[in-house]
């Protein structure tokens, strides 16, 4: 016989490994209603989920355990790190779970694996709410002994506003045998109010067996409640079911929750009876839940009924909800109404909805919405858009069983009358305007069926730049009523076009209207499903100058690799750039973005020598984040214009773009990428690795991106030099001109200063590159050797600076080669010899000796360029391998030697 075992006392709380259960009620400050009311929902349970633990669960066939989120089913506190349950069962077993109800956060998850250190591919997981649509993942089967543990996915916990709050779980684990599990065992349940059981048909989720007849009989003190949560058996195979007198209830077969589980509530006690024919069965059976409750009504008394006005409420809107949504859960044998109404024939009802009850049992019924109420179960989390609905009516109810974390909805009214083809002027006072569509200050979206429109102009000899910071469109269900923005010159020749497929919320790129009217065209579709809400759009038009801040014309030659566009913008600034770069006869301008701190700048690619000219796609050029290889935008001839502009920023924006001729069409397959970007000092380097075919030389131009405001002479390259190839020179700079070589065989520098290096290489190359501030007091240099290289170094216009240098070794000492000649300023290195001074050389342009040797383990080196547009130093430095302090007595000499006065000491005492 089959019997629900009752624990003693559990509302909430932690189960242990002895299965005994301690249940601690303290009572400080808390409400005598709210514990009424939570303990008046409270459900027998052996164990439960405890952050931070570990609970081990064993069951026997004659002896099934509980188990459950703490609270529930009110709502669980976050998953962290984890709780973690161990099943097991006597040999031959296997452990069945079989849930009550089932409500988690998507982001948290249950995960069933054969020990704490299997891999994730071979667990199962259960996660948010299986009980919908997929019944059957409601039962879990493992082996003779398993783990289920309960966490986040999520490092952290993602609010939402409201947040929507989950009673978590409840389950029976159950000892079965495969062989067993397939018959019949007469079952009696006992249950007291507030206790519930599980009855599943032989062997489910599997198929049940031929010729089965199977009892069970429910007692209990008051009433109980039988929810089929599945019910598919063959049409020739029925489940009977009887009251106390031996009167029929009903009667099931078939598909019975084919649309929605089916509910039977029972006085005191019942027999169920399922039969099998002889033929083969092809279904999963019945999955049930029996909760036995009192028929007494709720303490609650439903405090936000009434009939409320939606547009005499404004902008706050209306808000109801089952008592205390997102701290207790709702209460049994509840009632309430609520009738809303929406006085204005021009406006819409949006409605956002969180709800998580019973999926049987307890129901949101809503009338006014198309001829047949809308019952809300389970689990909704949805915005509504109605139209055209003046008037709703809502009722909400639970019966007297179990319960969850209830329902929130807040209703707003929203107006759906907009700008038919409003006018807009601007000049130098009012220089810019904000466009919403209708409802986006709101956050409820847009109604169905508008037509928008606004007409800006400004003054003769200016511009505009239409910028879009937000757009979140609808689908169209149909082409021919489709929702779209549209953006067109005083000619009606349109320059942009945006569907749902456009949408961001991370803004788009600007669009440039070159003369000084542009229309805004707004039109959303008068079908689509009323659970579908977009916010809308969100835009500004700014008035610009056709005088530029800073207006640039430049030409590329044979012996110039590219242009460079370096530009920080201050905060508060207006700002307008212009720069047209024209290309060697013959070939097309390649513009690569090279990186952009924020939205603050705008910029605008024109396939022209001047702001007349039509754009090019400008999104690759407003990517903010740039990383590896750059793909560029390409003119059609031998112009392009690129235009930014600043928007009256919250706070400084720094971007980087490259212009160059060099790359041809067939660049990619000869040598590869030609651009290549390392992003943010935070970042990992950046990987380049390139093969150009044999006997090619390839230029390839790296940029690190530095942050705004950054120093130009502390900032540089790091650089890790893997393979060199046939060969590979190095220079400072976008250039390939001789007096900016920085090195063209080993060693190679580590740190370049500036943000730019050029690459001309054949063969394979390998290396990799990242940002770098470098301390403009002292740099500590690699013991072994390397090269070293002065900030202003070839670096013409550089201001004065001063540089030290550090590099400790062992007594060997170290050999420094000067590799350049030292024009102007000094250098002056000091050495020591474990801790004590050994010499201080100073080189000037009159004495600049090639190579010098340094006794000692330590050395300071210190560069001063004296005056400005100093040519800087490059030099080369290695440990040395012979002994540049003559085998002088150093602390290693004294070790050596008392070790082998202690050896001879030894000897002696020996003889």
């Amino acid at each position: 016989m089959l019997m629900h075992q009752s624990v003693r006392s559990a509302c909430s709380g932690g189960g242990d490994n002895d299965k005994g259960l301690i249940f601690n009620m303290h009572l400080t400050s808390l409400l005598v209603s709210v514990f009424l009311a939570q303990l008046r929902r409270c459900r027998a349970a052996d164990y439960v989920c405890t952050n931070g633990q570990t609970t081990a669960i064993s069951v026997t066939p004659d002896q099934p355990a509980w188990f459950q989120t703490a609270g529930f089913p009110n709502p669980y506190p976050a998953p962290s790190p984890h709780c973690i349950f161990t099943f097991a069962s006597p040999a031959g077993y296997g452990v069945k779970l079989l849930f009550e109800q089932f409500f988690t956060d998507s982001n948290d998850v249950l995960q069933f694996c054969l020990t704490l250190q299997s891999p994730s591919m071979y667990c199962t997981t259960l996660t948010g709410d299986p009980l919908d649509f997929y019944k059957q993942e409601f039962v879990y089967r493992g082996g003779q002994q398993f783990v289920a543990t309960f966490f986040s996915k999520l490092p952290t916990v993602i609010s939402q506003s409201p947040p929507f709050v989950n009673s978590g779980f409840r389950g029976k684990a159950v000892a079965y045998q495969k062989s067993q599990d397939a018959s019949c065992v007469a079952s009696s349940i006992q249950l007291s109010n507030g206790e519930s059981d599980i009855i599943t048909s032989p062997s489910y989720p599997d198929t049940y067996a031929q010729n089965l007849n199977c009892l069970w009989t429910i007692t209990a003190s008051d009433r109980f409640r039988l929810v089929f949560n599945e019910f598919h058996t063959m049409d020739s195979d029925i489940l009977t079911i009887y009251d106390g007198s031996g009167s029929v209830l009903d009667r099931l077969s078939g598909d019975v929750t084919k649309d929605e589980p089916y509910t039977l509530y029972v006085e005191k006690f019942a027999k169920l009876q399922f039969q099998s024919s002889n033929s083969k069965s092809t279904t999963p059976g019945f999955y049930a839940t029996v909760n036995a409750y009192s028929s007494g009504d709720s303490t609650q008394t439903c405090s936000t009924s009434g009939n409320f006005d939606l547009v005499a409420l404004g902008d706050s809107g209306l808000t109801i909800s089952t008592p205390d949504f997102g701290s207790i859960a709702y209460p049994n044998n509840w009632n309430c109404q609520w009738t809303v109404r929406n006085t204005n024939v021009t406006s819409a009802i949006v409605a956002h909805l969180w709800l998580e009850t019973e999926h049987c049992c307890d129901i949101l019924e809503v009338r006014g919405v198309g001829k047949e109420p809308l019952a809300f179960r389970g689990k909704e989390a949805r915005i509504y858009f109605l139209w055209n609905v003046m008037q709703l009516e809502m009722n909400f109810s639970s019966d007297g069983a179990l319960s969850s974390t209830g329902f929130q909805m807040v209703m707003k009214a929203v107006d759906c009358t907009c700008d038919l083809m409003k006018e807009i002027e601007l000049d130098a006072n009012v220089p810019s305007v904000n466009i919403n569509s209708p409802g986006y200050t709101t956050g409820v979206g847009y109604c169905n069926g508008l037509q928008c429109g606004w007409t800006i102009r400004t003054p003769s000899g200016s511009s505009m730049l239409i910028s879009i910071s937000s757009l979140q469109l609808r689908e169209s269900l149909l082409s021919s009523d489709s929702n779209f923005l549209a953006i067109q010159e005083q000619f009606g020749r349109t320059l942009a076009n945006y569907t749902s497929q456009n949408n961001s919320d991370a803004g788009l790129p600007g669009v440039h209207v070159a003369g000084n009217v542009a229309q805004i065209m707004f039109t959303s579709g008068r079908y689509f499903p009323s659970d579908t809400v977009a916010r809308g759009f969100a835009l500004k038009a700014t008035m610009i100058s056709l005088t530029p801040t800073v207006q640039v014309n430049q030409s590329l030659s044979d012996t110039s690799v590219g242009v460079p566009i370096e530009q920080l913008i201050d905060n508060n600034t207006s700002y307008m750039g212009l720069w047209t770069v024209r290309a060697r006869s013959g070939r097309r301008i390649r513009f690569y973005n090279l990186g952009r701190s924020n939205a603050n700048v705008q910029l605008i690619l024109l396939d022209g020598p001047d702001m007349t000219s039509p754009t090019l796609n400008s999104s690759q050029a407003n990517a903010n984040a740039v990383t590896g290889k750059v793909n560029p935008v390409v003119s059609s001839g031998e112009f392009m214009t690129v235009a930014y502009f600043s928007q009256s920023p919250n706070g400084a924006a720094r971007f980087a773009a490259l212009l160059s001729d060099y790359e041809d069409d067939d660049y990619e397959s000869r040598c590869g990428g030609f651009a290549f970007v390392h992003h943010s000092v935070n970042s990992p380097p950046t990987q380049f690795e390139q093969t150009s075919i044999k006997n090619q030389q390839c230029l390839s131009v790296l940029y690190a991106f530095k942050d705004a405001g950054a120093s130009a002479y502390t900032d540089a390259m790091n650089f890790n030099f893997q393979n060199v190839g046939e060969s590979l020179s190095v220079f400072r700079g976008i250039t390939t001109d001789a007096q900016f070589l920085i090195a063209n065989f080993r060693p190679y520098p580590a740190n370049i200063y500036g943000t730019f290096a050029t690459l001309q290489f054949a063969g394979n190359v390998s290396l990799s590159f990242q940002f770098v501030a470098l301390n403009a007091g002292q740099i500590t240099l690699q013991s072994e050797g390397g090269v070293i290289m002065s900030p202003d170094y070839k670096a013409n216009g550089s201001p004065q600076i001063s540089q030290i240098y550090s590099w400790n070794g062992n007594e060997n000492g170290l050999v420094f080669n000067l590799e350049t000649h030292l024009y102007s300023g000094s250098l002056v290195i000091e050495s020591s010899l474990y801790s004590k001074t050994q010499a201080t050389i100073t080189v000037t342009s009159s004495n600049d000796e090639r190579i010098i040797n340094i006794c000692g383990t330590y050395a300071r080196i210190t560069y001063n360029s004296n005056t400005a547009n100093g040519s800087g130093i490059l030099a080369s430095y290695r440990q040395s391998t012979e002994n540049l302090c003559n085998f002088a007595y150093t602390p290693r000499c004294a070790y050596l030697l008392l070790f082998y006065q202690l050896i001879l000491l030894c000897y002696h005492c020996y003889a």
